[in-house]
């Protein structure tokens, strides 16, 4: 696994959008961000365990080279797909979309989802 300073944040890298990046997030004296925090941090983003059916990992949707984001709710047709309950992809329960969870159209509004009604 890479250290805490690699990845996006670390080379600069900056996709460009419609909205303006966000801040860093406030810092507390009592409470600082170290190496050893922003390392357990990365390791539990990428942890498949922390999943209830252990497969999937935060990374798996929130793609970093995507700002953090799913990258398919960007993507038209049949390419928006999720991976199912096995959490495999290109097998027969792959569905459109992500069921339970709103996905965003690339202007940043939610695409309709009938089990929320947005």
């Amino acid at each position: 696994m890479s250290t805490p300073d690699q990845g996006v944040r670390a080379v600069g890298v900056v996709y460009p959008g419609i909205f303006d990046p966000l801040e860093p997030p406030p810092t507390s004296a009592e409470n600082p961000i170290t190496a050893s925090k922003a390392y357990l941090g990365k390791t539990l983003f990428w942890d498949e365990q922390m999943s209830s059916t252990r497969t999937v990992s935060c990374g798996t949707c929130h793609r970093p080279a995507a700002g953090g984001s799913d990258p398919r709710s960007a993507i038209a047709g049949t390419q928006k797909i999720n991976p199912g309950p096995d959490g495999t992809f290109e097998t027969l329960d792959d569905v459109f979309g992500s069921p339970g969870v709103p996905q965003n159209e690339i202007d940043g509004t939610y695409s309709w989802n009938a089990l929320f009604l947005v």
